[in-house]
Order: C-alpha cells, then structure tokens, then sequence
C-alpha cells in the first residue's frame, strides 16, 4: 500500500516538472543572414606611396646650345685615353718623364692648373666619361727631329715616344696629339721642296707622316686625334699656321681624325703660349665641340 502511494506521488511531481519546463526555457536567437560587402568598382585600394592614376614623371636633360652631344659621351664611355704633346700637356704627376713638366707645384698659384680636370686633356676626358692611361708629353717637345738635340724623348715621331702610350699592358682606345708649336721654334721646315726631302723627319710634315705611321703600327685599333693650335689671348700664332696648315693636310691622308682649332675662340694664357686654368678649359670645350658635329 506504501509503495502505490510513493509511485502515484512520484507520477504527480513529474506532470509538474513537464509542465514547468516550457516556461522556463529560452528560445535560440535566429541568426541573421551575413551580408556580403561588394566593392564599388574603380576604386583600386589607396597605398601610401603613389596617389592612384597618377602618370610616373621623368625628367629629361635638357642640352643648351654650344653643349657636347651627350650621345658622344656614351660612346667614349669608359675609354682608355693616351696624351702625346708638349709643356701645355704636362700636369706634374701624370707624366712620363717626370722632369720634363711645365706645369709643376710651383706653377699652381699662377697657372690655377692644379687638378687633372683642370687640364684640357683631363677636362675632354673627364667630360666624354673616358679613363687616361697614359700621358708622354714633354716640355719642350718637337714632332720633328731637332738635330741639335740627342734627347729622342724630344722629338714625338721617335720610337721611344711612339711605343709609350700604353700601360700595364693595356692598350689605349684614343690617342690625342696636340703638338706644333716648339716645331716652329726650331724652326723645322713645314713640308719638303723636292723629292729628295720626302722622308726626313727633321721636316715637320714628314715627321709627322712618320709619327702616325708608327702609332697605327702600335696602337692599331686606336682612334687617333690630330689637334691643331688655337690663338691664345696673346698671340695669333703666325709662326704656327705653316704646321697647322700641314696638319690639316696630312691627317687625312693618314686616316685619322682632324681636329682643327683654327678657328676656336682665343684661350687665356700665363705668357702667350702656356693656358691658365680658364684657358685649359676653353681648349676642352673647343675640341668637346668639334667631337659633337
């Protein structure tokens, strides 16, 4: 009897529980559906460098008249560049010989040639992006052979002077003569008069002739630059213009390129002849200018 009242009392409290649970439960939030965010077209992502559509500028270098065509200088780019000439080609420290040199320490304060820039070889190098790898010009120095002198360092159509431009055994791709002046203060005879003076290297024509046909010998796949003398603020080089004139002669002939300064603006010089800083500069624009025609 005990036992049926205990399973009639437990039935009750379970009628309870089951109608309290409805009521006290929670319902479950209905999620909502995600939405999909779609970008706006034309609207590429901003980054922090470079405003978007904005055309990337390059500059140009603008060449002003009278400049060298910079096109001339890739060209030369890098070159191996030779120097054979006289005092107006020396730079003390960059000569071979070393004594034979115009333009020493002594000479800086008046001159202003100081540096290798300052030079109007340094200056044509430095400007047409070339490399010296040697310079043999002597103080002094005559194309021609001057019977008066023994010294063959003297005279640039001698072998010693001939089979110096290059180095360490490299070999150079452009060779500049500027060379003349001293010919006339031998004075050299300009050219032959009769078939029996051709080939004598102590006329200035015939040296120079000579001078050519060994740097081609050497130097075969070199460039060869035959530069004539410009007036200087002080002289009009009269007693010059009989070389030049052979110069502008026999370069030709020889294949090689002429660089004729007849007609170049007047350089300044120390005593007529020797150029000061400025003048070294107006002897490179002038042979930069003639290099881009």
């Amino acid at each position: 009897m005990k036992t049926k009242r205990l399973f009639s009392i437990v039935a009750i409290l379970l009628c309870i529980v089951m109608l309290l649970i409805p009521s006290c439960a929670k319902p479950e939030p209905v999620e909502e559906p995600e939405k999909t965010v779609v970008e706006e077209p034309n609207e590429p992502a901003e980054t922090e460098t470079e405003e978007p559509n904005k055309p990337v500028e390059i500059e140009a270098e603008e060449k002003e008249e009278g400049e060298p065509n910079m096109n001339k200088k890739s060209k030369y780019e890098g070159k191996l560049f030779s120097v054979t000439g006289d005092s107006i080609s020396t730079l003390h420290g960059y000569n071979t010989p070393e004594e034979v040199v115009f333009y020493t320490v002594e000479k800086r304060e008046k001159t202003g040639v100081i540096e290798f820039t300052d030079t109007w070889w340094g200056h044509v190098i430095d400007e047409l992006g070339g490399v010296l790898l040697a310079n043999n010009s002597v103080s002094g120095s005559t194309v021609s052979v001057n019977p008066k002198s023994a010294n063959k360092w003297m005279c640039a159509c001698t072998d010693e002077r001939t089979s110096t431009l290059g180095k360490d055994g490299k070999n150079p791709d452009v060779i500049m003569i500027f060379l003349s002046i001293n010919d006339g203060g031998i004075p050299a005879k300009p050219a032959p008069e009769s078939e029996e003076e051709k080939g004598d290297p102590t006329i200035f024509s015939e040296a120079y002739r000579l001078m050519l046909e060994k740097l081609k010998k050497n130097y075969p796949d070199a460039e060869i630059w035959c530069i004539t003398v410009p007036k200087s603020d002080k002289s009009d080089r009269t007693h010059t213009q009989p070389y030049t004139e052979q110069i502008i002669k026999v370069a030709p002939e020889m294949g090689v390129r002429l660089i004729n300064l007849s007609d170049a603006e007047r350089y300044e010089s120390l005593d007529g002849l020797h150029p000061t800083k400025n003048g070294m500069q107006t002897l490179g624009d002038a042979i930069l200018s003639k290099i881009s025609e």
